[in-house]
């Protein structure tokens, strides 16, 4: 499979940024990850470094193939949620962060998130599908009772139920069905700071209007701008399909194959000369 991967991180009107990201490569497969460290909490940015780098040692300590890769996520998951925790502040306090990562191999996708950490899948220039958030908000939602619009000014829009680092037992991961990619998807992983400060129409412009890396810059600092002068930290990584291998290897219909020459035996090679003797020496055999 060829593709390009793109990232962007932006500090917006914020002290500092909480939010990590990383593209990793092992073997054929590409992990992507993003969290983002709760802000209202100290030392959210140690949280989401400490996902990040838990999340990168598994990777590549990793052997193929997966057998079963909701399994494996889950576990490298709740993994990085055991080292959060054991990470406390000056008041005892742990850094809690969200999260939200996506395994990419053998042209499949698989991903899991736990918070309001996003992410979407693009085919054709239009939303396929996104990950839907533990939050209040997104159980209003879903239950009908509050609208995607009016919930960008309600009170409790930053409120999420659900992070790494806490000291409850289970942690509700929600994880994808593993899909088959096809030429010209792209998968953006983001923080609240993007997808909370851009139109859907503003993603997709943004896009597919050229090369990733620029786009994704123009992206974030579009998020930035528009939530000026209360901007979050703006974090996105992007991966876009260029071509599967399958691709690059159909044949032509139109094309014909030479046939080989048949092999003559011993026997063939022998009559042969035997024909181009008699022909040679045709006219002395008849003169005698």
């Amino acid at each position: 499979m060829k593709y390009t991967t793109s990232q962007s991180s932006r500090l917006g009107n914020r002290a500092v940024n909480q939010d990590r990201c990383a593209v990793l490569k092992n073997h054929n497969a590409v992990l992507l990850l993003l969290a983002d460290g709760l802000g209202g909490r100290s030392n959210g940015e140690l949280a989401a470094q400490r996902f990040i780098d838990v999340m990168s040692e598994i990777f590549y300590k990793t052997t193929y193939p997966i057998i079963n890769v909701k399994k494996y996520l889950q576990q490298n998951i709740l993994a990085a949620h055991r080292e959060i925790q054991k990470i406390s502040d000056d008041n005892n306090k742990n850094p809690y962060t969200t999260c939200v990562c996506a395994l990419v191999h053998e042209q499949n996708i698989t991903w899991a998130h736990a918070g309001d950490s996003r992410l979407y899948l693009y085919r054709k220039n239009k939303l396929l599908t996104r990950t839907r958030d533990h939050s209040y908000i997104e159980e209003l939602i879903s239950q009908k009772l509050l609208s995607e619009k009016e919930s960008a000014q309600h009170p409790m829009r930053n409120c999420v139920t659900a992070c790494l680092g806490h000291q409850g037992k289970t942690i509700p991961i929600r994880f994808s069905e593993t899909s088959k990619l096809q030429t010209d998807d792209i998968i953006l992983l983001c923080s609240d700071g993007l997808w909370s400060a851009v139109t859907e129409e503003q993603i997709i412009q943004s896009l597919s209007s050229g090369k990733l890396g620029s786009s994704l810059d123009t992206l974030t600092e579009l998020a930035e701008k528009n939530a000026y002068p209360a901007s979050d930290n703006v974090t996105a990584v992007a991966f876009t399909v260029e071509q599967l291998a399958t691709d690059s290897i159909n044949i032509s219909k139109n094309i014909t194959l030479k046939k080989h020459p048949k092999a003559e035996s011993a026997l063939d090679v022998a009559i042969k000369n035997i024909e181009s003797a008699y022909h040679q020496y045709k006219k002395e055999i008849q003169n005698k």
